[in-house]
């Protein structure tokens, strides 16, 4: 235990010393960056269920994702709706085009990249949206975040006894997840009063 939390910590640390900056100075350079790890995200993901991401299926994947992470409205604003919604759509199409031109693509095996691109790619586009309101507001929500998984590791390591969903995750306890919330409403009152 001591040292798998000794490895997330020191991962956390490096990590938050190169995102930190980032996040601070906003912008293009931001959401540029949140476009790649969302790819990068998609790509792990669509790794473990065994596909290739150096394919036509897997490049349109993770360029759904980019298109779906970055606020396009604010570039294409001759568009009469949200550019994020048009760019993700036109690439979306492809993807279920190809499945009637392809006798070896189906409809079943579009759906889990669309749904991994969608998934990812709609919870950093939150990260933009939310940096895009003021620096303290994405901040608010990273430490929500980071306050539940660090509640929750803490707590459930220490305490945790009853699974809370063994098929999807078997090491996740319901005191656990009592932890990490009560960590984000903590964190959530701290910034609350400050």
């Amino acid at each position: 235990m001591i040292q798998d939390l000794q490895k997330r910590t020191l991962f956390a640390i490096l990590a938050l010393a190169i995102f930190i900056p980032i996040l601070a100075i906003g912008g293009l350079w931001l959401q540029i960056a949140m476009g790649i790890v969302a790819m990068l995200g998609v790509h792990e993901l669509l790794r473990m269920k065994g596909l290739n991401t150096m394919t036509p299926e897997g490049l349109l994947t993770l360029l759904a994702t980019f298109f779906l992470t970055i606020p396009l409205e604010n570039y294409l604003k001759f568009l009469p709706v949200d550019g994020n919604v048009v760019a993700y759509s036109v690439v979306i199409l492809i993807l279920l085009g190809a499945t009637v031109f392809s006798k070896n693509y189906t409809i079943e095996d579009a759906v889990f990249p669309i749904a991994m691109s969608f998934y990812v790619g709609f919870g950093f586009n939150a990260l933009v949206d939310a940096r895009i309101a003021g620096l303290d507001k994405a901040l608010l929500g990273l430490c929500m975040v980071w306050a539940t998984d660090s509640g929750a590791y803490l707590v459930g390591m220490k305490f945790g006894k009853r699974k809370l969903a063994p098929r999807v995750s078997p090491n996740k306890t319901i005191e656990g997840a009592m932890g990490g919330i009560l960590a984000a409403m903590l964190v959530t009152l701290i910034f609350y009063v400050s």
